[in-house]
């Protein structure tokens, strides 16, 4: 559970599960890097530490095919109805 972890350590298990997510698609890093339109460096800096631009992170899920996984990210809760705003 991500509550109790600090900021690095979530970013660092995100990374080690792309990793793992992109050798399940049988994929090289560079390959994921080209599909997802960045740099080699980059692909192997999200890998290792789970450094990189948000932009990287949502350009990488659509390369594995995975960005429905983000789709409940920062969803906005569901407001009931109210009568005061009715």
């Amino acid at each position: 559970m991500f509550s109790l972890q600090s900021a690095s350590t979530v970013c660092q298990t995100l990374g080690q599960r792309l990793r793992v997510l992109r050798l399940a698609r049988n994929l090289s890093q560079a390959e994921l890097a080209a599909m997802a339109g960045t740099s080699l460096s980059s692909v192997r800096r999200l890998e290792s530490a789970g450094q990189g631009a948000f932009e990287l992170v949502v350009a990488v899920a659509q390369a594995l095919q995975a960005i429905d996984q983000l789709e409940h990210l920062f969803e906005l809760p569901r407001l009931g109805r109210c009568s005061s705003l009715a």
